[in-house]
C-alpha cells in the first residue's frame, strides 16, 4: 500500500513566488499539474509531501481546522495577527532576489489626517481600516490610542478615504511602497517586518513531523551552504 503523503499549505499572495524559489535552491521543485495551480507537488519526488494553495490569511484556521492538515507557510505578520507563533522562520537568504525582504506592516495616514505627520499621533476620532485589526488595535493601545474605532475590511483599503471622511490612517503589509504613494498615504510607523514562517498542527504525527524535518533540514542546509559561498 502507497504511504499517505503529508499535506501541507502554501500562501497566495506576496510570498509564493519566494517560497518556491527557496525549494527549487534546495532541489526540491515543485510544480502544479492542475491548470488551476491549486496543489503542488515535487518534480523529482524528494519527499512525500503535497502542497495546497490557500489564501495567506487562511494557513493558521486551515491547519488547525483541517485533520489532514500538517501545517503551512505563512507570514509572521498573519501568525501574529492570530496570536500564533512560527515553527520556524525561513532564513532569509533562502528566498532570493525576489523576496519582499523590505516587508513591512505600517500605519499609514490618509489625506484625510487633519494635523501635520509631524504632529504626535492623533487618531482619536478617525476610523483606522486594515486586514490586521488586532496588531493594530495593540499597537495604538501602546500608542495610548485606545478610542479609535479600528474595522476589518479584507479587500483594499489604500482609497477607504476617498467614501470615508473620517478615515485618517490605514495599517496594511507593503514591500515597495508603490501601492500607498499611488493613494497618497504618507507611511509614518512600521508596526512589525513579517517574514515567511512555517506554522504546524499541534496533533501532528510523528511520521509527518518527521518529513517537515527533512523539508526544514534541506532547506536550511542549502542557506548555510550559500552563505558560506559567498563569504
Amino acid at each position: 500500500m502507497k504511504e499517505k503523503d503529508t499535506q501541507l499549505l502554501l500562501p497566495g499572495g506576496e510570498w509564493l513566488a519566494s517560497l518556491l524559489f527557496a525549494f527549487r535552491l534546495a532541489n526540491l521543485e515543485l510544480r502544479s499539474p492542475d491548470q488551476k495551480n491549486y496543489r503542488y507537488t515535487f518534480v523529482n519526488q524528494a519527499l512525500p509531501i503535497v502542497f495546497d494553495l490557500v489564501r495567506s490569511s487562511d494557513v493558521p484556521q486551515n491547519v488547525d481546522a483541517l485533520e489532514n492538515v500538517a501545517g503551512g507557510f505563512t507570514g509572521t505578520d498573519i501568525l501574529a495577527e492570530n496570536d500564533l507563533l512560527p515553527a520556524w522562520i525561513l532564513p532569509i537568504l533562502a528566498l532570493g532576489a525576489k523576496a519582499p525582504r523590505v516587508a513591512k506592516l505600517f500605519l499609514g495616514m490618509t489625506p484625510n489626517y487633519p494635523y501635520q505627520v509631524a504632529d504626535n499621533l492623533n487618531l482619536e476620532t478617525s476610523t483606522v481600516y486594515t486586514k490586521y485589526p488586532n496588531l493594530t488595535q495593540k499597537y495604538l493601545e501602546k500608542q495610548k490610542q485606545k478610542d479609535v474605532a479600528v474595522k476589518y475590511r479584507a479587500g483594499k483599503i489604500e482609497g477607504m478615504w476617498r467614501i470615508d471622511p473620517n478615515n485618517w490612517a490605514i495599517t496594511d503589509i507593503s514591500s515597495t511602497g508603490q501601492t500607498a504613494w499611488e493613494n497618497e498615504i504618507t507611511v509614518t510607523k512600521t508596526i512589525m517586518k513579517p517574514k515567511p514562517g512555517f506554522y504546524r498542527d499541534s496533533q501532528i504525527s510523528k511520521q509527518d513531523q518527521l518529513r517537515i524535518d527533512d523539508l526544514r533540514e534541506k532547506i536550511f542546509k542549502t542557506t548555510q551552504e550559500r552563505d558560506q559561498n559567498e563569504k
